[in-house]
């Protein structure tokens, strides 16, 4: 739906903002009132509706319905950011700070780099704060359903920024600073003494700024180098997350808690350091429910292997995604672990889950088409349909070049596999050009009665997914 296209030849001082092509997605924003006591209900609730079996939550509806007074508009900008309504006037610094931040992972993080002039209209622009509420609601006013006569102008813009902004105050109101500490802390006491007097783990030296490459000492005396990262969740990974999922809150991504990855030469060290951490860990750290989750990695016929977990009193779980591609494959350790709470040393202890997970140098995951770098376009793809409702060809084609100057894969064999596997081509009675959205929210868009009678999806599109769905 987003056109973001910038002609070289033209003065940038005359440039208006990014031409918005219409297609489909105007009848989205140009939706019929028969809906908007549905989007009113979204709206003012808490966290979202569930309808027909489908979470919808504030993030989904592409308008906000007419007629709406002042104090129905603050009242729903509170709950849809988890403030309460009284507090919304001295709230109004962090949701500006939210705003401005919203503008900046826009144009700074989801775009591609094709795009990367990261202008936004004038008028958007000069939009960096609210200073009243009667600011900020005339900012949400903005987002109110267009008529069908009328060109799109900037509701889409104001649309998706302010969902951004929700995923983004959600992140600041949160625990996730501290979770990377704490994450720090964890591994620094890895490389500490342990109780019987050893050290297990020993710093070789830095790799890379995410990555260092360790030695252990197992508890057969034998030696292992393996590479060693800790996940601190990024701000954009984690507001990428809250914009895109709708059954995702931070309070669940709090809960997720801490990661640690190791890279292995091959799956025998794999299987010989998950047998040392389910070891390590409970001798040295209060941890409680260990739990093995295997994906794709170690053979469920290793019953050696598995029988020595169950001796150290680790469950098994055999996880069972249909997302996830037959070549993927990894392991990993998870539980609960007593931590100082914001990694400080005198500070209250408290449990937060972890996980370890550890993946072998020889593994299929970062090759081809399943490497981590085109993962990562198909979930921008997602968002991007879940603010602007869809997007056409050439920012397809953008993203897929993206992907494919990192990878060094074809561009074409990048993009067949995106649109084969997540993709629905679109049209619409106001638009002949080729649109694209992401299967997972057409479908629940759809069962939930919001896609208009106007938009189809290509029949043999809908015929592939629905299949993958059985």
């Amino acid at each position: 739906m987003l056109q973001l296209l910038y002609k070289k030849e033209l003065d940038i001082k005359k440039m208006k903002g990014f031409e918005i092509t219409p297609g489909f997605s105007k009848d989205l924003y140009a939706n019929k009132k028969d809906n908007d006591n549905v989007i009113k209900k979204v709206l003012e609730s808490e966290g979202g509706l569930s309808i027909n079996g489908e979470n919808i939550t504030p993030m989904d509806p592409f308008y906000i319905p007419e007629g709406l007074n002042s104090e129905e508009k603050l009242d729903i900008i509170a709950k849809d950011l988890c403030i309460e309504r009284k507090d919304l006037a001295k709230k109004l610094p962090g949701i500006s700070k939210s705003w401005q931040e919203s503008k900046r992972f826009l144009t700074e993080h989801l775009l591609p780099e094709e795009y990367n002039l990261r202008i936004l209209p004038r008028e958007i622009q000069n939009v960096t704060g609210f200073k009243s509420l009667k600011e900020l609601e005339e900012v949400f006013s903005k987002t109110t359903r267009i008529k069908k006569t009328n060109g799109l102008g900037l509701s889409p813009y104001y649309c998706a920024l302010a969902k951004l902004t929700i995923a983004t105050n959600e992140y600041y109101t949160e625990e996730f600073e501290g979770l990377k500490n704490e994450s720090a802390y964890l591994v620094s006491q890895f490389f500490q003494e342990c109780k019987n007097g050893t050290n297990h783990f020993h710093f070789a030296r830095k790799a890379e700024e995410e990555w260092s490459h360790v030695g252990i000492l197992l508890s057969d005396s034998s030696w292992m180098n393996a590479k060693l990262s800790f996940r601190g969740k990024t701000k954009e990974s984690v507001i990428m997350k809250l914009a895109s999922k709708p059954e995702i809150s931070a309070k669940e991504m709090i809960k997720d808690g801490i990661g640690l990855r190791f890279e292995v030469d091959n799956v025998n060290e794999a299987k010989k350091l998950f047998i040392f951490l389910s070891e390590f860990l409970p001798n040295n750290f209060d941890t409680k429910k260990l739990i093995f989750e295997n994906t794709n990695l170690i053979d469920e016929t290793d019953s050696d292997f598995f029988d020595e977990l169950k001796e150290k009193n680790v469950a098994f779980l055999q996880e069972e995604n249909p997302s996830t591609h037959k070549d993927f494959s990894s392991a990993k350790l998870r539980g609960a672990i007593k931590v100082p709470q914001n990694g400080k040393r005198d500070n209250m202890m408290l449990y937060r889950n972890f996980e370890i997970q550890v993946v072998p140098t020889d593994s299929k995951n970062e090759t081809g088409l399943v490497q981590s770098t085109i993962y990562k376009r198909i979930q921008k793809l997602s968002l991007f349909t879940r603010l602007f409702g869809s997007f056409d060809e050439k920012f397809l084609d953008a993203m897929c070049q993206e992907a494919s100057n990192i990878t060094k894969i074809a561009k074409e064999k990048i993009k067949t596999y995106i649109k084969e596997r997540s993709l629905a081509r679109v049209s619409s009675s106001i638009s002949k050009n080729i649109k694209y959205i992401t299967f997972d929210h057409f479908s629940r868009w759809e069962k939930a009665g919001l896609i208009p009678k106007e938009f189809t999806i290509n029949k043999n599109d809908r015929k592939r997914f629905e299949e993958k769905e059985k």
